[in-house]
């Protein structure tokens, strides 16, 4: 309760003026500056006295972008009116305030709703309210609380990337609607003439020494789409590579494309695994269903750029899991030469390799070698390069490639 010091003072000086002069009528101010406090004090103590309220739980888990809706209901079991009742929410969600001031009718009651924004992933709490009331005078103020604080798990925001198939994509040199070309198998299915943009290690070189011009070996497309039975989606969150900030940061945009590979894979009942080091280690071993994909999206929701290890010594460390059968995503800002000879190397093993480059020169941060995306895409991994501001299912589209 919130008490106003200088009102006491007053009655103490009036009362000295009235010992002082003996005038009745400064004797009464006096009598009277005592009792208005007393009042406004038995005001203060029972206004909020039978006030119950009704709050409406708010859903568990949300997605960032959404709009919740909440409420609370104040009812009034006295009969006496309430006036001037301030309300205010306590919650930890970024930018959201949910203040106003009621009043309560005897044996009425009032529903106060609240439209809260989730802006980005994360845990917050919400649905704590928060009544103070005072006396007409502001001599005194009382506080209770209703509802309940509740937990509130925002999963990152996901994008349906209706274009993205990395299994079915066109080949530089290739006519439309080929599949895999550029991919290295095992099978070789037919020798065709040289076409720019071929890698050089696919080059036949005895049909070439034979026919006096470039001959490029062509692998079997099909064992390269069926050879691939899981998916892994190994996410970069060293600190020391990250850019940008809030939203529009390297960290987000990986969570979210992370997220939404990991929704679209496991939807389409492909066993997914997700791998990162971040402010602690994240590792979730190949799964299916819904519940799997709960448990990702959730630590999705909390994860942070806060690590300390690169991403080419997770994938060294974790080379053993990225064979033949895997469909390996990897997602980083980092554009350096240790970078291209782990994907290289990794390629040399597995039979489909993404690399999903952050574009840090338009996150704020001057970016390494630019030549990478061209190193990377002649030898066999498929390369997608997000910029900041990019629609991601734009960005993300295999048909461009």
């Amino acid at each position: 309760m919130k008490i106003r010091i200088v009102y006491f003072i007053i009655p103490l000086v009036i009362g000295l003026a009235a010992s002082l002069t003996g005038f009745s009528l400064i004797w009464r101010l006096f009598i009277l500056s005592l009792l208005l406090p007393l009042v406004s004090y038995l005001w203060t103590f029972f206004v909020l006295r039978n006030i119950k309220a009704e709050s409406v739980p708010l859903p568990a888990q949300v997605k960032a972008g959404d709009t919740v809706t909440g409420s609370l209901t104040l009812i009034n079991q006295g009969r006496i009116p309430r006036f001037m009742l301030q309300v205010e929410e306590i919650s930890s969600i970024p930018g959201y305030v949910n203040q106003t001031t009621v009043n309560l009718l005897p044996e009425r009651q009032m529903q106060i709703k609240s439209q809260i924004y989730i802006p980005k992933r994360g845990k917050y709490q919400a649905g704590l309210y928060t009544v103070t009331a005072g006396d007409p005078l502001c001599l005194f103020q009382t506080r209770r609380t209703f509802g309940s604080s509740q937990n509130l798990v925002a999963f990152p925001a996901t994008l349906d990337l209706p274009f993205f198939d990395p299994l079915h994509y066109v080949s530089p040199g290739f006519r439309p609607g080929r599949n895999m070309a550029l991919q290295t198998g095992t099978n070789v299915a037919s020798i065709r003439d040289y076409v720019s943009g071929d890698s050089l290690r696919h080059i036949h070189w005895r049909s070439t020494a034979h026919s006096s011009k470039m001959m490029v070996k062509v692998y079997d497309p099909d064992r390269m789409q069926n050879s691939a039975k899981n998916i892994w989606v190994v996410c970069d969150m060293e600190a020391s590579v990250q850019s940008g900030s809030d939203v529009e940061s390297t960290e987000e945009y990986t969570i979210t494309i992370a997220a939404s590979l990991v929704k679209k894979f496991l939807e389409q009942g492909w066993p997914v695994g997700l791998i990162s080091h971040a402010e602690k280690n994240y590792h979730f071993p190949l799964d299916t269903g819904i519940i799997h994909l709960d448990s990702i999206q959730a630590a999705l929701s909390e994860m942070n750029a806060g690590g300390s290890v690169p991403v080419e010594q997770i994938l060294i460390n974790e080379a053993s899991r990225f064979d033949l059968h895997a469909l390996t995503f990897v997602i980083t800002p980092a554009w350096n030469d240790r970078l291209v000879r782990t994907l290289l190397q990794i390629k040399k093993q597995q039979g489909v390799l993404v690399a999903i480059l952050l574009d840090t020169g338009t996150f704020g941060v001057k970016r390494g070698l630019t030549s990478i995306p061209y190193t990377l895409q002649s030898n066999g991994v498929q390369v997608y390069v997000v910029k900041s501001g990019d629609n991601l299912n734009m960005a993300l589209d295999s048909r461009k490639l």
